[in-house]
């Protein structure tokens, strides 16, 4: 009967320990806790400085008189997180505009 072998390593981010097969070693894995991109090392072997889209960024939420939230992401998802705002902003934007207008888009005759 053979032994599997595993390769056992901390994510960078939040220190969960993942576990994965050896051949995985010096690749990238998404962690499920944190959804941190970690490369994957054998014990002992040091880790380098996340990707720069991976930096942790800091990000703050909510409206001054009823509450705020603020936590870090990725600056990868900073970025998405930011096209998403400016996507429906614009979204809002030909709205009004339409409505202002009196562009009815309705397929009714």
């Amino acid at each position: 009967m053979s032994e599997t072998t595993v390769v056992r390593f901390p994510c960078s981010s939040c220190g969960k320990l993942l576990q994965g097969d050896p051949h995985v070693v010096g690749s990238l894995c998404r962690c499920p806790k944190c959804s941190a991109v970690t490369k994957v090392t054998l014990a002992g072997e040091q880790t380098s400085a996340p990707p720069a889209d991976q930096e942790p960024v800091p990000v703050k939420l909510g409206l001054r008189n009823i509450g705020e939230f603020q936590t870090t992401v990725s600056r990868q998802d900073a970025g998405r997180m930011s096209h998403t705002f400016l996507g429906g902003m614009l979204t809002l934007l030909v709205v009004i505009v339409c409505a202002v207008l009196g562009i009815n888009f309705s397929r009714k005759s």
